[in-house]
C-alpha cells in the first residue's frame, strides 16, 4: 500500500506492507497523478509480464464539475 502520507511529493515510494514483519519500507514507487498514478518501475512487484494485479485508489480530491483537481 502506499498513501501520500508518507511520501508527500511524486516519487512515492514509501510502501506499507501490513502482512509482512517489515512492515514499512521505501523501494520502486509510483507516480500520484490528479486521475489516477502512474507505475515507475517494470518489477514484478508492480508490473510483471504476464503477471495479475488489482490496483485501486481513491482520490483526495475527485474530479469534480468544471474545476478538476490539479497534480500535486
Amino acid at each position: 500500500m502506499m498513501d501520500n502520507k508518507r511520501s508527500t511529493f511524486n516519487l512515492v515510494d514509501d510502501r506499507l506492507f501490513p502482512n509482512l514483519s517489515n512492515a514499512e519500507s521505501a523501494g520502486d514507487g509510483y507516480d500520484f497523478l490528479s486521475n489516477g498514478f502512474k507505475i515507475r518501475s517494470s518489477g514484478g512487484d508492480f508490473n510483471g509480464s504476464g503477471d495479475n494485479y488489482i490496483y485501486m485508489a481513491f482520490a483526495e480530491e475527485p474530479l469534480v464539475g468544471d474545476n478538476p483537481a490539479t497534480a500535486r
